[in-house]
């Protein structure tokens, strides 16, 4: 006996459209809310990053300019902190591969520069060289700035086309894919009740194959998830 029958099809595909629905559902929201938190995150993370470079070339850039100043000492001091800050700072907050190679630089090798800055003599250019090594590496620093901002922006870009196509499938292609299938399978259902229809007429008008006619009957029942009553068991 075939036990795949008309309702086990309409059950059936009314089922898988409801998985997937739920399954789109889950993944709609999971990317809603990224995008969601993507301003926040990138406020935090990158706009946060570029201040913290601007803050160590703009300390820099003071330390060249104060070490022709009377109280240059007082200076150099001044922007040595609120250089070392900025550096604090950047490696406090989440950051990439390239970012942390160049914040463990600069950290490395901005405490020596620095200190021979101080000491140095005002028209001293190794030290005008030195502190001229230290912005190319914060420049480098910025660019993989730049690098980490553009991978976030394309991630989320990413996840709002897989959002758009989810959103397309679930809304649109999956509910027309399963009315399709529902009405072939009514339209199918249609034919064979009106196939019954047309055998219980002839039966009705005394036709001597009525044998046939009643196991074509009961077989078309059978098919449409009514088989036989069996007896022994209850209903």
């Amino acid at each position: 006996m075939n036990n795949f029958t008309v309702v086990t099809k309409l059950r059936l595909a009314s089922g898988i459209a409801g998985a997937i629905l739920l399954v789109a559902g889950f993944v709609i929201a999971g990317g809603l809310y990224f995008l969601g938190q993507a301003p926040r995150m990138m406020y935090d993370n990158d706009f946060a990053a570029a201040r913290e470079a601007q803050g160590m070339e703009d300390a820099l850039y003071k330390i060249e300019w104060g070490r022709i100043q009377p109280d240059s000492a007082q200076i150099i001091l001044g922007q040595e902190r609120s250089f070392a800050q900025s550096i604090e700072a950047a490696t406090a907050r989440p950051v990439t591969k390239a970012q942390a190679q160049q914040l463990q630089k600069i950290g490395a090798v901005a405490a020596p520069i620095i200190n021979q800055v101080r000491t140095a003599q005002p028209g001293d250019e190794s030290a005008d060289a030195k502190i001229r090594d230290l912005l190319a590496t914060v420049a480098d620093l910025m660019t993989a700035n730049d690098a980490a901002t553009s991978a976030f922006a394309a991630r989320a870009e990413s996840q709002a086309k897989e959002m758009i196509a989810v959103t397309i499938i679930a809304g649109v292609l999956v509910p027309w894919v399963c009315f399709v299938a529902i009405w072939i399978i009514g339209g199918n259902l249609f034919a064979e009740l009106k196939e019954m229809r047309r055998q219980l007429d002839e039966l009705a008008e005394g036709a001597p194959e009525a044998a046939d006619k009643l196991r074509a009957i009961d077989k078309n029942l059978s098919q449409l998830g009514f088989p036989k009553r069996n007896p022994m068991l209850a209903d």
